[in-house]
């Protein structure tokens, strides 16, 4: 009986052996171990390992096995089981730019899907942070800052089975994409808001730091403020950082004393707010003797802080967007060299930027016609009808920069580092956009 067994063993050896020279056996589906000295029959390749239909290669996606792929294709393997890792360039309890971050992530995990998280990453530690991710099986890496792109870009290519998003970096790769929020819609009308409601036809920004996606918004946020109000200026002054919690009350009483009664703050942090709000005390006052207002960006709730005196926020919504491209993750429809841009959509659940309710302390009239924008916008197409950038379009040194009859691209909105008309500095001369800012000057 043994010799029989062993007669049976032999010879199935020897056939799988002549059918990986002489390609006899349909292969389809089977992966057969290869290497140099044991190669695969006809119309099959060696790779990983296994002999796969040539054309395709062998990639192992960190979530339990190899898949194979075409790597002439624009889409990369399905991922089953995605485990998703956050990395924050600030702490969760900023209640602004990290918080609407985490709030995708616990969005996430309500829907079943494996998240963790590390808040406050400096950008020199974020190599090792992402190394600490996938090591522990995570297998999609979340860049929620424009400041992680270089990290992110740099641990692609020594990671090519796992996957990677960059929050507004607008750069892919093999297997990272990027994703984000056509926010500048939002900022036009909470900057139609602040032009309502200024009774000194000075409104003030707090700016972080110099990049187009910033000068964008500030852009759109002017030319808001000054379609309701041509009288308008837009007074800006600079933190120098998504965050600074010793200079952004300091920023903001130097507005207030300049007679600037709306404050929309960029800040990744509530501090601006909470000052205007002066809860428990009186409502602070210009020297003029007028009642100053706040704008929230980036929380939903950003108006809690300041419930008798902020107007409106604009705020993000990650969770949508995220589903979006994690269910093509996993379906294997999920292509990283499409930069998702998304503009407002008329549901506020399924949107990834939004406006909240608008205060009464703006008029009547003025929120009616500030809300029905939400379903036009929606509506519209980039680089056709860009309602934020209509032309004709000046700077705020008369240069004409979008002629009548044209209309604003991506790429001009990805390259924008000048100021449209109306944006000055405090003392009332044009503003100018820092030399950090790389793209169109």
């Amino acid at each position: 009986m043994k010799r029989i067994l062993a007669l049976l063993a032999l010879c199935m050896m020897l056939f799988s052996l002549s059918t990986a020279c002489t390609g006899a056996f349909d292969w389809t589906g089977i992966k057969f171990p290869c290497s140099e000295s044991r190669p695969c029959a006809n119309g099959f390749t060696c790779s990983g390992g296994v002999c796969v239909t040539q054309g395709t290669v062998t990639e192992n996606t960190n979530d339990g096995g190899n898949v194979e792929y075409d790597p002439d294709s624009p889409y990369r393997p399905p991922v089953t089981q995605p485990k998703v890792a956050f990395l924050y360039v600030g702490p969760v309890g900023d209640f602004g730019w990290t918080w609407a971050h985490d709030q995708s992530r616990v969005g996430l995990d309500k829907l079943g899907y494996s998240t963790t998280y590390a808040e406050a990453v400096a950008v020199q530690d974020a190599p090792q942070q992402i190394d600490d991710f996938i090591k522990k099986g995570y297998n999609l890496i979340v860049g929620t800052s424009h400041d992680f792109l270089v990290p992110l870009l740099s641990k692609t290519s020594v990671n090519e089975g796992v996957n990677f998003l960059t929050c507004s970096g607008f750069e892919t790769g093999k297997n990272m994409g990027s994703y984000f929020g056509r926010m500048y819609q939002i900022e036009w009308l909470a900057g139609k808001v602040a032009g309502a409601t200024t009774k000194t036809n000075r409104v003030g920004l707090l700016v972080p730091i110099a990049i187009p996606e910033v000068i964008r918004h500030i852009n759109a946020f002017a030319n808001g403020v000054r379609s309701t109000n041509p009288q308008a200026e837009i007074v800006i002054t600079w933190i120098g950082n998504w965050f600074d919690v010793q200079k952004e009350p300091l920023l903001t009483k130097e507005l207030i004393a300049a007679n600037v009664d709306v404050i929309h703050s960029h800040s990744d942090t509530s501090i601006p707010l909470e000052l205007i709000e002066n809860k428990g005390g009186d409502s602070l006052t210009t020297p003029n003797g007028d009642k100053v207002y706040s704008i929230a960006y980036n929380s939903v709730n950003g108006c809690s802080f300041g419930p008798r005196t902020c107007l409106v926020s604009a705020y993000w919504n990650w969770t949508p967007v995220l589903v979006r491209i994690l269910e093509k993750m996993k379906k294997g429809e999920w292509s990283p060299s499409e930069i998702v841009w998304e503009p407002v959509k008329t549901d506020k659940n399924d949107s990834s930027v939004y406006l909240s309710d608008i205060s009464s302390a703006v008029p009547g009239t003025a929120r009616v016609e500030i809300q029905s924008w939400i379903p036009k916008l929606a509506k519209e197409e980039a680089g056709t009808e860009q309602s934020p950038f209509k032309a004709p379009l000046k700077d705020n040194t008369g240069k004409t920069r979008l002629a009548a009859g044209k209309a604003i691209s991506d790429k001009d909105m990805l390259n924008m580092c000048w100021f449209v008309e109306g944006i000055v500095n405090m003392d009332g001369t044009p503003a100018v956009v820092p030399s950090e800012c790389k793209g169109d000057r």
